[in-house]
This record gives structure tokens, C-alpha cells and sequence, in this order.
């Protein structure tokens, strides 16, 4: 009887064992901004089903997909793309989904460092001379851009990208970009943008977030 019992247990579990669904594999790519101006954010994911020897395509998670805890708007008028708007600034975002086909459960933290205030060491800026700007909010790490976006009453827009500037504290802006600024009012805002990538089970991830400044108003001579 006993043998009966240990055959017919084996046979259960062989067979609940072939009932779980081998997890599948994904490419995520995550966006996320936030305006300090209008103190509101947005966060956007989309993922791909990855299979060898086949074309990745951008597909739904049948659990569901949540970025703080808030569950994100599935939307499908192209492809399957989740999106949600964030109304709080964090330093670390968490997107987190189940796919119930396997019942796997994954994380991806997304980081974003802010900028609380900007200035300049000297004002008004001076078209010929080397401007240094000082910023709160923290050096800028490896994997961090700052773009300045300067903007006047005329509708021109001048725009600076400084790429990966690991560990840099202030940015000396050279006499020959700011020669781009006519003179008169300016406003200028700053983005500060960082790429992050991890391998996660069962997903090769991918977060970029931007954080846009309240802009600040100077006088260019």
C-alpha cells in the first residue's frame, strides 16, 4: 500500500512540475521624468518578449505593471506600451510586474537624482568670458548628462549637452558657446539625465530618467 502511495505522489508532482510555465524572457525599456516646475512626473515601460531566431516584439504582461506601487495604463492604440502620471518626486523608483503565465515576480529600481537650485559664480554672464555653474543637489555621477536649455522673450533656444561628466561638481560654460546667447533677458533650466541598465531574471532592463529644473531668469552682456 505504501508503494501504491509513494508512485501515485510521484506521479502528482511529475505532473504539476510539467504545469508550471518556464518563465519567459524580456527586454525592458523604461522612461521617466519629472518637472519640478509642475511638480509632476510621468513614467513609461515597454517590454519585448525575447525568443531566439525571432523578431522581438513589443507585448503585454498579463499581470499587470506598477511603478510605486500605482498600477500603470495599458495602452495599445500601436503596440502594448504602459504609462502612468507621478504626482511626488522620489530619488529611486521601483517598476514592478507578475507574470502570471509563470508566476514570476521581478523589480527594476530606476534612480533619479534631482537639482534643487543653479547659479552662476558671476552675473550678469558675459558673452566672451567663461561662466562656471554651481549647482545643489549632488555631483554628477558616471552615466549622467546635463543639458542647458536657455530660452528668451524672441523664442530662441540654445541648447547645451554635457556627456557623462563622471564626478564633476561645477560646469565651467566656455566663452564660445555662451557667444551663441544675443544679449538681453534669458531664462535657463537645466535636465539632468542618467541611464541605468541591469540584468534582472529573466529580463535584460534598461531606465533612463529626467529630472527638469524650475527655470531661472539672467541677463547676458
Amino acid at each position: 500500500m505504501r508503494t501504491f502511495f509513494l508512485f501515485f505522489l510521484a506521479i502528482v508532482i511529475f505532473l504539476n512540475c510539467k504545469n508550471v510555465a518556464t518563465p519567459r524572457q524580456y527586454a525592458l525599456n523604461t522612461y521617466l521624468r519629472y518637472d519640478a516646475a509642475q511638480r509632476l512626473g510621468q513614467a513609461e515601460a515597454t517590454f519585448k518578449e525575447v525568443t531566439p531566431g525571432v523578431t522581438a516584439q513589443q507585448t503585454a504582461i498579463p499581470g499587470g505593471v506598477q511603478v510605486q506601487g500605482k498600477n500603470m495604463n495599458l495602452l495599445k492604440d500601436v503596440s502594448p506600451v504602459y504609462k502612468t502620471k507621478l504626482s511626488d518626486y522620489a530619488g529611486k523608483y521601483l517598476f514592478s510586474w507578475r507574470d502570471s503565465l509563470s508566476g514570476a515576480s521581478t523589480t527594476f529600481e530606476v534612480p533619479m537624482s534631482q537639482i534643487d537650485s543653479f547659479w552662476f559664480e558671476k552675473t550678469p554672464v558675459l558673452k566672451n568670458q567663461t561662466a562656471n555653474l554651481h549647482w545643489t543637489g549632488g555631483d554628477l555621477k558616471k552615466g549622467e548628462t546635463l543639458v542647458l536649455i536657455w530660452e528668451n522673450n524672441a523664442g530662441q533656444t540654445v541648447q547645451t549637452e554635457v556627456f557623462n561628466p563622471a564626478g564633476m561638481q561645477f560646469l565651467a560654460l566656455p566663452a564660445a558657446k555662451l557667444s551663441e546667447l544675443t544679449p538681453g533677458d534669458w531664462q535657463l533650466y537645466l535636465v539632468r539625465k542618467q541611464l541605468t541598465k541591469t540584468t534582472l531574471p529573466g529580463c535584460e532592463a534598461t531606465g533612463i530618467s529626467e529630472y527638469y529644473t524650475k527655470a531661472r531668469k539672467f541677463v547676458v552682456r
